[in-house]
C-alpha cells in the first residue's frame, strides 16, 4: 500500500494519550482498508484513460494498439515494406535478364604475342621453335597471361618470314612438326588448372549480382591463338596452283587479270613487299 504524505499513525498518537493499543488496532485496520480501496479505484481509472503512458501493463498496451489510430498506420507501413521488397526483387531480376552480354575472355584477358623465330631456341640451331615455347609456358603464367598468340609457323618457303603460307595444315620443319604442336597445345591447356580452381565461385556470383550480368568462368589453362592469314598465300600453295589452271572450284580463289602491257592496269596499287605471295579472292 502506498502511504500519502502527512498520514499520521493514530495508534501511536492514542498510545501517547494513554489509550490502550488494543483499542486502536481495529480503527487502524479499517482506515488502511479504506485507503487501499481508494488506491485500487484510482488504478482502475488509469486503465481506461485515453493516452498511453510509460510502464503500462500488457493489457493496456493491447487496448491501445487495437485502436484504429495505431493499427492503420502500422498496417500501411507493413504492406509498404512488402511492396518495396517485391519491387526491388523484380527490378533486380529484370536488370539481370535484360542486361547486355558480359565481355568475353578475349576482351578482358591479356594476350601475349609470340614470334616463334626469335622467342626460344630449344635445339640450338639459332631459330626459335615450338618446343621452346612449351618450355616457357610458366613465364606466361607468372605474367598473368590468359592467351598466347603465335605468329605463323605453317609450312612456308619463308620469303615473307612465314606469312607466305604454302600449307595451312602443316608445320614448317624450321619450327618443329605436328607432334610438337599437339604437345604444345595439350600442355597449354593443362597449365593454370590449379591457379584457376583456387578462385571462389561465391565471389563470382556476388559480382554477377552487383553488375547485373552473369560471369562464366572459362575452362582452365592457357588459350592458343594461331595467326591465320586467309587473304594471301605463297605461289606454292595448292589453292594457287589449282586456281592458276582455272580449276572450276578454285578459279575464283584469286583475282586474275591478263598481263597485256597494252591493256589498262587493274588498279594503281604499288607493291612494297619483296616477298613472293599472292592475294586470294
Amino acid at each position: 500500500m502506498e502511504l500519502e504524505e502527512s498520514i499520521r499513525n493514530p495508534g501511536y498518537k492514542d498510545a501517547d494519550d494513554g489509550v490502550p493499543a488494543a483499542d486502536t488496532s481495529s480503527s487502524d485496520t479499517a482506515e488502511r482498508r479504506d485507503s487501499t480501496a481508494v488506491k485500487l479505484d484510482v488504478a482502475a481509472d488509469e486503465y481506461t484513460q485515453v493516452k498511453p503512458y510509460a510502464g503500462m501493463p500488457k493489457e493496456v498496451l493491447l487496448l491501445h494498439s487495437s485502436k484504429a489510430r495505431y493499427r492503420v498506420p502500422r498496417e500501411i507501413l507493413f504492406w509498404l515494406i512488402v511492396c518495396c521488397t517485391l519491387a526491388l526483387v523484380a527490378v533486380t531480376i529484370t536488370v539481370i535478364v535484360m542486361s547486355p552480354p558480359c565481355l568475353r575472355w578475349w576482351q578482358i584477358s591479356p594476350v601475349y604475342q609470340v614470334y616463334p623465330r626469335s622467342f626460344k631456341d630449344s635445339d640450338g640451331d639459332g631459330v626459335g621453335d615450338l618446343k621452346g615455347i612449351k618450355e616457357k609456358l610458366d613465364h606466361f603464367l607468372q605474367l598473368n597471361i590468359k592467351a598466347v598468340w603465335i605468329s605463323p609457323f605453317y609450312r612456308s618457303p619463308m620469303k615473307d618470314f612465314g606469312y607466305d603460307v604454302e600449307d595451312f595444315r602443316d608445320i614448317d620443319p624450321l619450327f618443329g612438326n605436328m607432334q610438337d604442336f599437339e604437345e604444345l597445345l595439350a600442355e597449354m591447356h593443362n597449365k593454370g588448372v590449379f591457379l584457376q580452381r583456387c578462385g571462389s565461385g561465391i565471389i563470382w556470383f556476388c559480382v554477377s549480382l552487383m553488375t547485373g550480368c552473369m560471369y562464366v568462368i572459362s575452362p582452365p589453362g592457357l588459350k592458343l591463338i594461331m595467326d591465320f592469314i586467309p587473304n594471301h598465300t605463297s605461289d606454292r600453295h595448292r589453292w594457287f596452283n589449282l586456281s592458276r589452271t582455272r580449276d572450276p572450284h578454285y578459279k575464283d580463289y584469286y583475282v586474275w587479270t591478263d598481263c597485256d602491257p597494252s591493256s589498262p592496269k587493274p588498279n594503281n596499287w604499288v607493291c612494297a613487299c619483296t616477298a613472293v605471295s599472292h592475294s586470294t579472292g
